[in-house]
């Protein structure tokens, strides 16, 4: 039974702006080793008996964890996170990981990129950018939970981790979902996510400018201003 898989993929553009970026701060580089979830965290959040409260529980406890080893207090999360969609969770959990590093938010959520990741979800794989813009998407299987699939984006992506992208210490996708997370994209930002069962991706796109107002394809409700409020 398959535990835990993970993808990542990048344009080429972006794959130059995560490289930019880990050699910024200290809190933008990447861990010189992997963080392994709580063996309470896997138990909750991977077993089929697993209880949903109990799993974000320990997971944003490991969040704590790592962040702590980064110098970073815990995930500032919106008081009604708990009563977000799973796709709106993805986008507060990113978002709040790049504001804390000094990075530009993704704005919000759209129904186009949205889609793209809803169709990824469902197929399992990493969601493709629209052509002509910098994009970086992950994928992640095994968990309902968004603060899971945080931990293991950003904490436990290196060579040692489940990251079906980083099967030995060198491998160019090893840290991958990390950087696609922290990346330097052009402002203005927006993302996708989508969920079909335990099967979650997130998509960032910068310089979209259909998202804003007056676009083709604008944010939607609730926006990271309307969360961070």
């Amino acid at each position: 039974m398959r535990c835990r898989l993970l993808s990542a993929a990048t344009s080429t553009a972006l794959l130059a702006a995560a490289v930019a970026s880990a050699s910024a701060a200290n809190t933008l580089s990447n861990p010189t080793h992997n963080l392994s979830p709580s063996r309470a965290t896997l138990f909750a959040c991977l077993a089929p008996s697993g209880a949903q409260l109990s799993c974000e529980v320990h997971a944003r406890a490991d969040i704590a964890r790592a962040r702590r080893r980064e110098g970073l207090a815990p995930l500032s999360l919106p008081r009604r996170f708990a009563k977000l969609s799973v796709a709106e969770q993805l986008l507060a959990i990113a978002d709040d990981e790049r504001v804390d590093r000094g990075l530009p938010p993704a704005l919000g959520l759209t129904r186009r990129l949205d889609s793209a990741a809803h169709t990824a979800a469902v197929g399992e794989q990493d969601p493709l950018g629209p052509a002509g813009y910098s994009w970086g998407s992950n994928w992640a299987g095994g968990s309902h939970s968004a603060l899971f699939a945080d931990f293991v984006w950003m904490y436990d992506d290196g060579p040692g981790a489940e990251n079906g992208d980083c099967l030995k210490p060198g491998e160019p996708g090893c840290w991958g979902h990390r950087e696609n997370v922290l990346a330097r994209l052009p402002v203005p930002i927006a993302m996708g996510a989508g969920v079909r069962g335990k099967s979650l991706t997130e998509l960032f796109v910068g310089g979209y400018r259909p998202a804003m107002p007056g676009g083709a394809d604008p944010l939607l409700s609730p926006s990271w201003a309307q969360l961070s409020a």
